[in-house]
């Protein structure tokens, strides 16, 4: 396919795995092409399926993308096995029959003390995570120019792709609540899962003058982000004016459930029909 050019490692190989899908769209009609492009270490792990039904014409290409961010103390690859297998693999056939790209980066190294990538600094105190601790913004910060800030300028302006969402679980979640800060005008949605916002996040600045949905799940049996203080931050939300859902499954804990998975979906096909 030839290099890429950008001088960024995560938006070339985003741009190198769109130009492969472009180039597997001229093979013979009548295809069922799995494509997977798995990039390790620091920066994209990618994954995607594109189901051609008779003829190939860049319709069959993928109009949006969910961008999928693992928990501290997993990976991306990790994350990336799990939401495959779930349920029978059934959330990424349901992503692929909607022709939506799914991206699974891998956070940087170095930001907390697990020695594993992680999206931020780990809170200073025990669990269960309160939201009355200090939010670790400059890590948060470091994650989404290294990391996500590229990848998602790359979607918007290269890819073809209509709509960008993004979805993160535990610590994934709460790098994901901080596009609303950070990147409101590049999401089209947020969906955080187990996680919430810190009392003292200045992501509570500009709620309300943006209108990025937002999606969050948890569990009434987690342990680690207590469904109280979910919903805490649900309603708190809401009188700000956010375009806020929210689902508690009845168990689980704090480990993501198939369950929340059909609920994401559910909530991802809603969105693109608007």
């Amino acid at each position: 396919l030839g290099p890429s050019l950008s001088g960024n490692p995560s938006v070339d190989r985003v741009q190198d795995a769109m130009a492969g899908v472009r180039t597997l769209l001229t093979l013979p009609r009548g295809i069922v092409m799995p494509l997977f492009y798995f990039f390790y270490g620091q920066n994209l792990l990618l994954a995607a399926t594109i189901n051609l039904r008779g003829k190939a014409t860049p319709d069959n290409l993928p109009r949006a993308a969910l961008v999928m961010l693992h928990s501290m103390g997993s990976t991306a690859s990790d994350f990336r096995n799990w939401v495959a297998t779930a349920d029978g693999g059934r959330f990424m056939k349901e992503m692929q029959a909607a022709r939506i790209l799914v991206l699974f980066p891998e956070a940087p190294q170095g930001l907390c003390t697990l020695g594993a990538p992680c999206w931020s600094a780990e809170p200073k105190a025990g669990l269960p995570i309160r939201p009355t601790q200090s939010e670790p913004t400059d890590t948060f910060e470091v994650s989404y120019h290294s990391v996500l800030e590229p990848l998602l300028a790359d979607l918007r302006a290269k890819s073809g792709i209509e709509k960008v969402f993004v979805a993160g679980h535990s610590m994934g979640g709460a790098m994901a609540l901080q596009m609303l800060r950070l990147a409101p005008g590049h999401v089209d949605g947020i969906i955080s899962m187990h996680s919430f916002l810190f009392d003292n996040s200045p992501v509570w600045d500009g709620l309300g003058r943006h209108s990025v949905p937002v999606l969050l799940e948890g569990s009434n049996d987690d342990a680690s982000v207590l469904a109280t203080d979910l919903m805490n931050c649900s309603s708190r939300m809401l009188s700000l004016g956010a375009d806020v859902s929210t689902e508690l499954m009845p168990e689980g804990g704090h480990q993501l459930h198939p369950r929340e998975l059909r609920v994401l979906s559910s909530w991802l096909l809603s969105r693109l029909s608007i």
